[in-house]
């Protein structure tokens, strides 16, 4: 496999579990990348039907990656840097 080197700014969090996607989005605080949550965006919870965290992992993400464009890119992108601006603030 090859490995990519991301450059976006924004990312999507294959999870509807708030508190996850919390501690994710803080962690990418410094880097300035802000997240969404596939929860935000409506987008389908696929059953966790993996037998691994790794194989659900997987099942969620081929989920979201799935899903119709329209439904991925309804991020609510100034939601999201307020939310961002908020928790970097925070922990100054």
């Amino acid at each position: 496999m090859t490995a990519r080197r991301f450059t976006d700014r924004q990312l999507l969090i294959a999870s509807h579990n708030a508190g996850k996607v919390r501690e994710i989005a803080d962690l990418l605080v410094p880097l300035g990348i802000t997240v969404s949550a596939a929860g935000d965006l409506n987008l389908p919870e696929p059953e966790e039907t993996g037998t691994t965290y790794t194989a659900n992992a997987a099942l969620k993400a081929r989920a979201a990656a799935d899903a119709p464009a329209a439904s991925r890119q309804r991020a609510n992108r100034p939601r999201a840097r307020r939310e961002t601006a908020k928790r970097a603030s925070a922990r100054a």
